[in-house]
């Protein structure tokens, strides 16, 4: 690899790695403002969701990776997306029951929003992830490291962006993070894929009704 390019993907990681960081920001004005009695500016779940995608956008345009949008090598993967999708919430309330032995909100779920505003901003931020961590952070990666070895340290990274939410939320998303870049590979590199399973996730929680920890 020609050191420019070694040298604009280590950037591009270095860059791309922590995006939910907006998450904190965001969500920290919006408490402020609350505690004030004052509420004003755009929703705080649908403003991180386009910080992520602002951040995504900016990414692609510096990354070398191509062919961010390619379809995927069969169109099986994108039932194997839905099915994903499908089993992914049940999957972290599994991993959560494990690891308390009581069965515990998804925190991400609990502090969503309600409403069309709330399914927007859903919608965009597993786009947005997904073409951070699947579409530039793994193929990257993969050309430093072998790509599984890509794939653990993405899942990772992916998962400690979740850190706001608790550890549980780590491991929650590591593990469906790993589940997420195996789509990505196995599909043909096809961003599509992840980005199908992720949103379908993301809709299922929010469709799941509400409960108290």
């Amino acid at each position: 690899m020609p050191i420019r390019t070694l040298c604009l993907s280590l950037l591009v990681l270095v860059s791309t790695a922590f995006p939910a960081q907006a998450f904190r920001l965001t969500f920290a004005q919006a408490a402020r403002e609350q505690a004030g009695g004052t509420s004003r500016g755009i929703r705080p779940d649908l403003g991180f969701a386009l910080a992520v995608l602002m951040v995504a956008g900016l990414a692609i345009a510096v990354s070398p990776v191509e062919g961010l949008f390619r379809l995927a090598i069969e169109p099986r993967w994108y039932l194997y997306a839905a099915a994903a999708g499908l089993i992914a919430p049940f999957f972290e309330y599994l991993i959560g029951l494990i690891a308390l032995r009581k069965l515990v909100p998804l925190r991400l779920h609990e502090r969503a929003g309600t409403g069309a505003v709330a399914v927007l901003a859903v919608l965009v931020a597993a786009i947005a992830e997904e073409m951070v961590f699947r579409g530039i952070f793994l193929p990257v990666l993969s050309e430093l490291v072998p790509v599984m070895v890509a794939v653990g340290i993405t899942s990772v990274i992916y998962g400690l962006n979740h850190l706001y939410f608790g550890w549980l939320a780590v491991v929650q998303k590591t593990l469906t993070g790993v589940g997420f870049c195996l789509l990505f590979v196995w599909s043909g590199y096809s961003v599509l894929v992840p980005i199908a399973a992720h949103a379908i996730q993301n809709l299922v929680a929010q469709l799941l009704p509400r409960r108290k920890p």
